[in-house]
């Protein structure tokens, strides 16, 4: 009976956003980590444009979302964040 108050207790904390490595990052640190990954990402491929064209070429199913995810936050969300419209 005890482990399985353990793991009821785990299941909890885990579901809470406050004790993951994102919950605990400010947007300015998430933001900082996406341009960490995209900049690892892009090494090899000339441009951003052409690692995003790569990504949405992948024949994973969900590879076209991501691109169209990398192209909004590099052309979207950053101007406007640094404008500070967002």
């Amino acid at each position: 009976m005890r482990l399985k108050e353990i793991e009821t207790r785990v299941l909890k904390l885990e579901r809470d956003p406050s004790h993951t490595r994102l919950g605990r990052m400010s947007q300015e640190e998430i933001d900082g980590e996406i341009i960490r990954l995209l900049n690892k990402l892009v090494e090899g491929f000339p441009t951003y444009d052409a690692m995003i064209a790569e990504v949405a070429a992948t024949p994973e199913p969900d590879m076209p979302d991501c691109a169209r995810q990398m192209r909004w936050f590099i052309y979207d969300y950053l101007p406007r964040r640094q404008q500070g419209l967002v």
